[in-house]
């Protein structure tokens, strides 16, 4: 802990943590799987997951161990573990949280909610080491799970903050119920949206249980000094509770850490554009998470913005390559459109689903346009109708991308030139921190004889030299692109029909309204057919590789791949531009030699809608 700092200390606790846990045979395990027959206990009044279990010689604590969800959790944690072992046990039940906390300094260098949880977890190791409640009677039930007929714990609880939704019970392991794949499990985010989507399934009759996902990078956000899931997980419970839902609550934060992070921050360091928000739905909420409920539930349901329907009975049937489905195949395959409302469409984040999963899906305000969604909630007085929609990359919460970039990459100082010249006008801290067209921020980063001459703008990253491209000449930055190479396409039911001769389908390339028609065409002769090449009609000036380029045909969505490159000849426009800005401006013997820049197009995510 450092003293009147409550960031380095939070960040003193995660590396604390960190180290602790390596120390473990916990790390090797997920919290989601440990339970009261392995010995642990779930410490109540945490917002994070925490379990943990003791170990006693005599009259003495030898050994406190666990893990949590958060890593600043599994900091407090560690701290309370090497502060109590080896002490009497006789001396440790007469501890009072409160003055504990005092003692060691924490009071007033932990947030209300995180100070709790401390406290919290010192009185279940109390309620633990009490002969006549042994740990196996403290901890939750087998399923773990908030029922809305159960009473609230009492006002008299010693527990802080308990909050009214807990963990969830391992996939392995059912509800008191028994399995029930009928039951449909809908994922609520706390927003306005799910909060319906549920709704209209209880109304239809549908047996639902709902579920919040915990995928909040804890550490990146701890020096808010908040938890940023705490009011979305608020607003699911109050939902829940008016509806009479049981609501479970999931932490999958290492496998997105794992599947949709890495990804993030491997794409950037390649100079390239991430979508973390199409992974997150792939791999996280149709993939992780199916894999943990998928023995209670065969269907998933989320407020998204789209229609699935019937491909045998759609207006498209016969326009996609289907000669390699059999006949009960093509029964049960299903195809998505788009939303009525262009723009809150979503089948962009949705199209690199894999056909398994889209028959797994459920959107039943898919059809509905966001003033509808607004109307029936206030209707239905839901407790989330006047909550507005959530903005952001859905890990970061309030954190800017900026400064979750500088946390886990850090700094790479390098040369800022002039596009044209060469000359040297400035010092980057890091190629990962600029986009391509960038012009708020370059200013403090010039040199002073540069800082008047603008406005500057960002043209291109060279990777490899480590330099950042500039011009305050515009005709520099609109760099229009029409040609690009997609090479694994994700047909989510199958190809267009001609894509050897080409086909012309709508093209998206980001989240908005806009789409582009595009010629689509095998990437060469009698290719694979998700290995395609694409023209587009008319020029664009935001195509970078990393982005998701998304194929329809009309309203169907007909899949999704990864840009690996541009092909247009980028360097041959940019020498012409050079060529013509060259001739009028004298150049100095003594001037550096301009480095062929390559072009990264590399515009990292902003405002990504969830």
């Amino acid at each position: 802990m450092v003293a009147n700092d409550v960031k380095q200390s939070l960040v003193n606790l995660i590396e604390l943590g960190d180290r602790w846990l390596a120390t473990k045979t916990e790390r090797h395990l997920n919290i989601n799987t440990l339970s009261e027959k392995d010995g642990y206990t779930t410490v109540p009044g945490c917002m994070a997951a925490v379990k943990m279990r003791i170990s006693t010689a005599q009259s003495v604590i030898s050994d406190v161990t666990g893990t949590a969800d958060s890593r600043v959790a599994l900091g407090m944690l560690a701290y309370l573990s090497m502060e109590l072992q080896g002490k009497e046990i006789a001396s440790v039940l007469k501890l009072d949280p409160q003055q504990f906390c005092r003692d060691l300094g924490v009071s007033d260098l932990l947030p209300p909610g995180r100070l709790n949880g401390f406290q919290n977890m010192l009185r279940t190791v109390q309620q633990m080491l009490q002969p006549q409640r042994p740990p196996q009677q403290l901890d939750r039930p087998a399923s773990a799970t908030t029922e809305p007929e159960q009473p609230a714990p009492p006002s008299s609880s010693v527990f802080i903050n308990e909050p009214t939704a807990v963990r969830a019970a391992p996939a392995t392991s059912t509800a008191a119920t028994g399995p029930r794949h009928d039951e449909v499990a809908v994922l609520l985010s706390g927003g306005v949206d799910s909060s319906l989507a549920l709704k209209l399934l209880k109304d239809q009759g549908v047996p639902v249980r709902a579920y919040y996902l915990k995928i909040w990078l804890e550490d990146e956000v701890a020096h808010l000094n908040e938890c940023p899931w705490e009011e979305d997980l608020s607003y699911a419970q109050q939902v829940c509770a008016q509806l009479g839902v049981p609501l479970e609550t999931l932490s999958l934060q290492k496998e997105y850490w794992q599947h949709v992070v890495q990804y993030t921050l491997h794409e950037v360091r390649q100079g390239r554009t991430p979508n973390p928000d199409i992974m997150c739905n792939s791999r996280i909420k149709f993939g992780m998470f199916y894999e943990y409920v998928h023995q209670r539930h065969s269907l998933i349901a989320t407020g998204h913005y789209a229609r699935l329907e019937s491909y045998a009975q759609s207006s498209i049937f016969g326009r996609l390559d289907h000669s390699q489905l059999s006949a009960d195949d093509l029964d049960q395959y299903v195809i998505m459109r788009r939303s009525p409302d262009p723009v809150k469409d979503q089948s962009y984040f949705l199209s690199n689903l894999r056909q398994d999963q889209l028959q797994r899906c459920r959107f039943p305000i898919g059809a509905f346009e966001k003033e509808t969604v607004r109307a029936l909630a206030r209707e239905n007085s839901l407790p989330t109708m006047l909550r507005k929609d959530s903005q952001g990359i859905c890990f970061l919460g309030k954190l800017s991308f900026n400064d979750f970039l500088g946390h886990y990459m850090g700094k790479s100082p390098g040369d800022i030139r002039h596009y044209v010249t060469g000359d040297l006008v400035g010092r980057h801290e890091g190629l990962w921190f600029h986009t391509v067209h960038q012009r708020k921020g370059l200013g403090p980063l010039l040199n002073n004889d540069n800082h008047h001459a603008g406005p500057w703008f960002v043209v291109s990253k060279d990777m490899e030299q480590n330099v950042l491209y500039v011009t305050n000449d515009m005709r520099f930055v609109d760099t229009p692109r029409r040609l690009f190479h997609v090479p694994e396409v994700r047909w989510q039911v199958a190809p267009p029909v001609g894509l050897a001769e080409g086909v012309t389908l709508d093209v998206r390339l980001r989240h908005s309204p806009q789409v582009a028609a595009g010629r689509v065409t095998l990437a060469s002769p009698n290719g694979c057919p998700s290995d395609v090449r694409v023209e587009l009609v008319e020029l664009d000036r935001g195509i970078a590789p990393g982005q998701f380029a998304t194929f329809y045909l009309g309203d169907y969505c007909l899949g999704a791949g990864m840009i690996a490159s541009t092909v247009d000849d980028i360097h041959s426009y940019h020498s012409r531009m050079k060529a013509t800005r060259t001739a009028s401006v004298p150049r100095s013997t003594s001037r550096p030699k301009a480095t062929s820049p390559k072009v990264h197009g590399a515009a990292l995510p902003r405002s990504i809608e969830i």
